[in-house]
């Protein structure tokens, strides 16, 4: 072998020696997918109206609990949504980019607060409806399975989402929300304003509300996207993920396609 073949595949094992592990076919192997549909609920809500303290977060924890016969608590994922009072504690631009989606801007489906979404349908407070859909989702073959990890770095998070394809897909998105797991916030109720603890609530997120895009893929194909989580002094074992695939028409989402939840960070 001439020295110079020599020199260039030291060069190149050099290089491969120093990419990124998570660009390693066996580092995406790893992460195992769910091979189940988990439905994304959410509960918009608003601390000044006294109703939403007995059937907006209280509601989403009967489901999230597996109160409610017929939904195991494992297969759905959901959070509270505040979307009203900018100034307010407990508001999220996230909250109020997903209820342009119900409102006059979108489909005006959305009447009042609270109100019981699944799979981007708006059931208000019509909390037998949206029980009965959740139901009916669980019993769904998705078509893109999806699995996620997390490691630290520094003052950081890497998140790792990978979908695995079991159909052709279009246009679609992931989007990546954190929630807190429990925080303090006033609620208004029916005895006037008590310290409440708001739980599973949505206050950032890692892609655009409606998710970062995806390119067109078919049965078998897989996508892998890397998101950063900058932990700005939150506790991090407070914390948890929401990953969401949308289906994407006329640059709207319209359909959850999957989505997974991971409680420890």
């Amino acid at each position: 072998m001439s020295k110079k073949l020599l020199n260039f595949l030291i060069i190149l094992i050099g290089f491969s020696s120093c990419a990124p592990v998570e660009e390693s076919d066996t580092f995406w192997n790893n992460i195992k997918t769910n091979s189940e549909y988990n439905p994304f609920v959410f509960v918009f809500s608003n601390s000044t109206i006294p109703t939403c303290a007995n059937y907006a977060q209280p509601k989403l924890e009967e489901v999230l609990n597996g109160e409610i016969e017929g939904i195991s608590k494992d297969k759905v994922n959901g959070c509270m949504m505040y979307s009203s009072n900018p100034e307010g504690k407990l508001y999220s631009i996230i909250a109020e980019d997903l209820k342009s989606l119900f409102n006059f801007k979108g489909n005006n489906t959305f009447k009042s607060y609270p109100a019981y979404v699944n799979n981007l349908i708006c059931y208000n407070i019509d909390s037998t409806s949206w029980h009965t859909s959740i139901k009916s989702d669980i019993t769904k073959s998705p078509v893109i399975k999806l699995g996620i990890k997390t490691t630290p770095s520094g003052n950081q998070i890497k998140v790792y989402v990978k979908g695995e394809y079991t159909s052709s897909l279009s246009e679609h998105t992931v989007a990546v929300y954190v929630y807190r797991k429990s925080e303090q916030a006033s609620q208004e109720t029916s005895n006037g304003t008590e310290l409440f603890t708001v739980k599973n609530k949505i206050y950032s997120a890692l892609t655009p509300t409606s998710g970062r895009s995806l390119s067109t893929n078919s049965s078998g194909q897989e996508f892998h996207e890397i998101f950063t989580l900058d932990t700005n002094g939150e506790d991090t074992s407070n914390l948890g993920i929401i990953a969401v695939v949308y289906r994407i028409i006329d640059n709207k989402p319209t359909e959850i396609l999957n989505s997974i939840r991971l409680d420890e960070l």
